[in-house]
């Protein structure tokens, strides 16, 4: 089973509650919170014109002057952990068809996390609608964007940018929310205590905050983090230690959850290549822990004994 960086990525409605993050409709004749941005080489522009919205009234022309120049309509973003974000908008080719994407962050790129991007759709002469949302995976800044990924001039009117509204957003495993940690091992110096601090990726020279590392033995090594009480939970994600750009992914793990007493696996994942982190969605359930099971010799391949997690996050 390939769960690494499970994203939801695709065309759909927004959701049915949330809450406005970032909106343009051009009708001041400026571009109001979003501004030029390239993503490639060469000459662009990027511009409100009047007259030429869905109802006859300024949108923005995003233009590639160069086929590589890559503009784009962007927006500076602070994204909230866990929580599901949705770009829309309109968009229409000026001439023939064109080619259109969305960027919403979903990580951290200096660890190679996964790109925002929706596929490119393919617009022509009428106006069409477009949607694309994605759970962001890491509570921190960065940027969306509506980019034109084709020679020639793109239309776009009416951007949204929405914040889901809901119980999964609540990551029940954090510190700061009552969850509590512990391990069947640790290696020697590791605490607990950065298996649910908040901090998917600790930057600083204190290993003991980054991560929480197992004693390094042939056994099975486990990790997890307790509730104070039943909580809905429906999603894990799971971050891996890294050092010098390498990550520690585990190869083999159980995704366990606590329910009436007893320990239930709810899914046997296998990471055949290393991934930042690994993301898993089941049945809700009301659990009262989590736990992540790693069998004996199931670790990186660098070092299989060892169950080296960064962060444990419960949705």
């Amino acid at each position: 089973m390939r769960t690494a960086a499970l994203l939801t990525a695709a065309l759909l409605a927004l959701p049915a509650a949330a809450e406005v993050v970032a909106e343009a409709d051009f009708n001041d004749g400026t571009l109001g919170a979003f501004e030029p941005a390239q993503y490639g080489e060469g000459e662009f522009s990027v511009e409100v014109v009047a007259g030429l919205g869905r109802d006859g009234t300024p949108c923005v022309r995003v233009t590639n002057l160069d086929p590589k120049a890559g503009a784009a309509a962007k927006y500076g973003m602070r994204y909230d952990a866990g929580r599901a974000y949705t770009i829309s908008f309109w968009a229409r080719a000026e001439e023939g068809t064109a080619r259109v994407s969305a960027y919403l962050d979903t990580g951290d790129w200096r660890l190679n996390y996964p790109g925002g991007y929706c596929a490119p759709v393919e617009v022509g002469a009428e106006w069409q609608a477009v949607a694309y949302t994605n759970i962001h995976q890491q509570g921190r800044g960065y940027l969306a964007n509506v980019r034109n990924n084709s020679p020639g001039s793109v239309l776009i009117d009416d951007i949204r940018i929405v914040r889901s509204d809901g119980e999964f957003a609540i990551n029940r495993a954090l510190a700061s929310n009552g969850g509590e940690p512990s391990a069947d091992s640790l290696y020697p110096q590791y605490r607990l205590q950065a298996l649910n601090d908040g901090l998917q990726i600790h930057v600083g020279s204190d290993f003991t905050r980054r991560a929480t590392a197992t004693a390094e033995t042939e056994e099975p090594h486990w990790v997890q983090v307790a509730f104070p009480g039943p909580r809905p939970i429906s999603r894990m994600v799971i971050y891996w230690a890294a050092e010098g750009g390498t990550v520690y992914c585990s190869r083999r793990f159980d995704v366990q959850v606590h329910v009436e007493g007893r320990w239930t696996t709810v899914t046997e994942v296998e990471e055949p290549e290393p991934a930042p982190f690994s993301a898993v969605e089941f049945d809700e359930v009301q659990a009262t822990a989590v736990r992540i099971l790693q069998p004996g010799g199931g670790g990186c391949a660098q070092r299989p004994n060892l169950l080296w997690v960064s962060e444990v996050e419960a949705y």
